[in-house]
């Protein structure tokens, strides 16, 4: 049969259209699945799919919590790279899309392997001879991990787990200790933290101070046995005073019940810091800051330095709860006998806060203490602060009431206690310093803005936070923190501004958290220049003065030859001020004075 050639064409169109349609586009389809990925902490995994579809398909990272996913910003290629990896529940998969369909990849897991890091830091301890201590460090890291303590520098043979426990502390383990953590991807160190041995409280000598009105006074005393030999040395002593629980009569209690007071001479300090330690024991009937229980310690502090080569420069007082108080206020009733005081868990009388202004103190508190609130010293050392002291506080994040061993086993605190004197500036760390501000005078400058930088020793941690209170403008912001730290402050002109800078840093006892705050307080004048020239005006004999701007006072100055001296002739002048001369012929000026 003969077909006609139109007809023929025609089917053949019909057909090339029906291949077309067939062959028109394809869906995607992943021909390779991504690999579970495994990786170090801090390096680069990679994720890699393979897809097909015609048009090529989109694609695009997903990262997938559950059924819930986030597309990853910028992860459009088949290869996802990772950078700085880190633990994660996410898991990985691509989605691929064209005009034809769409298909994700497989879930792909990224497990990464960490290598150790310290979550908790070892605390310090204090603890009487014979009694069982431990340190015990937290880690996070792959298993399995390693552990190594050191004693100093020496590792400390067995002593191969999180925790280094001792049935009987003895003075051969006092010292610094530090653990090594390590795992097959690294290994990092803890910060050191001290084991400290107290002597027993029943060697301490039990005294009995003359006199029997109203009572007599029990008291324990530790004499440095570099005292007992004859020399001129004088030494430092530590006036101990304990919290209501161990009121009494037995002469005991006070250092049995809570002794870690002692740790002021525990036996490595009473090599490095030879001290006299003194801890009296108030009687159920009164209390520490009693007329008569002041008045007997003050004698009893007298009759020691009578008795003993005592450095009347270096007398300090610490106490627990009761005693808290007393630290606070027995300074604030007898100012100038007390060299720093160090508070636990305690209050004294804000509205006497400026006689503790000159003596260093470091506070104790706990924001968990049910038994005397911790506002009663967050505004103790705010209103010292504000009267122009720099008392160091510590506050605790857990503890209690019962922080005190963990204040008294701070590292430094000894250190720290043992370097300051009578009547003197607080000295040593933990400290804010000021660059250009000195402590204890007026600073003047010559603009409201402000630029301060400053440095910190805060016992080999870091600032982690900074602010300034300027109190005369009831302003106030936050500085960086860095070394060295900075802020930007405004000052009003004209008056003295009184600034309160803060620096805050950890506690010393990771096993209770919490912070420690320094302070800088400085006292800021800035005086601005006089806006305008001096008018002058001469009538009736009488000179009249006018001036516009600045900040008095001002004095009013003259000298006969310009070139020569100036004398100040009249003091706090205001503007307008009318003076008659007395010579023909002078120079006259506006000045500010003192």
């Amino acid at each position: 049969m003969i077909t006609h050639p139109l007809r023929q064409l025609a089917g053949l169109a019909l057909l090339l259209a029906s291949f077309v349609l067939a062959h028109a586009g394809e869906a995607p389809l992943v021909l390779r699945e991504p690999e579970d990925q495994v990786g170090v902490a801090g390096n680069t995994a990679r994720f890699e799919a393979e897809i097909s579809g015609d048009p090529r398909p989109q694609l695009q990272w997903r990262a997938y919590l559950g059924v819930t996913f986030t597309n990853i910003p910028g992860a459009t290629q088949p290869i996802l790279t990772l950078s700085n990896i880190q633990a994660t529940a996410y898991r990985f998969a691509l989605y691929a899309s064209n005009d034809f369909g769409a298909v994700t990849s497989r879930l792909a897991i990224l497990s990464v392997l960490r290598p150790p890091t310290v979550s908790r830091d070892p605390s310090s301890v204090a603890v009487v001879e014979g009694q069982s201590g431990t340190l015990a460090v937290a880690a996070a890291g792959s298993p399995p991990m390693t552990y190594q303590w050191f004693l100093e520098d020496a590792p400390v043979s067995g002593r191969t787990s999180a925790t280094l426990s001792f049935s009987r502390i003895s003075r051969t383990n006092e010292g610094n200790y530090r653990v090594v953590i390590s795992n097959a991807y690294g290994m990092v160190t803890s910060r050191v933290a001290q084991i400290r041995a107290l002597p027993l409280p029943n060697s301490l000598e039990a005294r009995l101070q003359p006199g029997t009105e109203p009572f007599q006074l029990r008291y324990r005393l530790f004499v440095p046995p570099q005292a007992q030999t004859p020399g001129d040395a004088r030494y430092p002593l530590v006036l101990s005073l304990h919290g209501s629980g161990e009121m009494g009569t037995d002469n005991l209690r006070q250092l049995s019940v809570w002794p870690q007071s002692m740790a002021y001479i525990a036996f490595t300090n009473q090599t490095q810091y030879p001290a006299f330690f003194v801890a009296p024991q108030c009687p159920p009937t009164s209390h520490w800051v009693a007329p008569e229980m002041r008045e007997k310690l003050l004698a009893l502090l007298e009759s020691l330095k009578a008795e003993f080569p005592i450095d009347p420069e270096r007398i300090y007082v610490t106490g627990l709860s009761l005693g808290g108080y007393g630290s606070w206020l027995l300074p604030q009733y007898h100012p100038g006998i007390f060299a720093a005081a160090i508070p636990i868990a305690g209050g004294g009388d804000p509205s006497q806060a400026h006689l503790l202004r000159d003596l260093p103190i470091w506070n104790f508190h706990s924001v968990t203490d049910a038994n005397v609130s911790v506002e009663q010293s967050r505004e103790m050392v705010q209103a010292v602060r504000r009267a122009g002291g720099d008392p160091i506080y510590t506050e605790y994040a857990d503890g209690g009431h019962e922080v005190w061993d963990n204040a008294w086993a701070t590292p430094g605190l000894v250190e720290w206690t043992f370097a300051q004197r009578r009547g003197r500036p607080a000295v040593g760390a933990p400290a804010l310093e000021v660059v250009g501000l000195p402590r204890g005078s007026v600073t003047e400058v010559g603009q409201t803005d402000l630029s301060v930088q400053g440095s910190a020793d805060v016992l080999g941690w870091d600032l982690t936070r900074l602010t300034w209170t300027n109190f005369t403008t009831l302003e106030g912001g936050l500085g960086t923190v860095g070394r060295p730290w900075a802020l930007e402050l405004r000052i009003q002109p004209g008056v003295t501004n009184e600034i309160l800078i803060v620096g805050t840093t950890q506690s010393y006892s990771p096993a209770i958290g919490g912070q420690t705050t320094v302070s800088a307080t400085r006292s800021v004048f800035f005086a601005p220049p006089l806006s305008t020239a001096v008018e002058v005006a001469f009538a009736a004999g009488r000179l009249r003065l006018t001036w516009k701007g600045g900040s008095g006072p001002y004095d009013l100055q003259k000298t006969t030859h310009l070139g020569e001296g100036w004398s100040t002739i009249v003091t706090n002048v205001e503007s307008p001020f009318d003076w008659l001369p007395d010579s023909d012929t002078a120079y006259f000026r506006i000045v500010r004075g003192n």
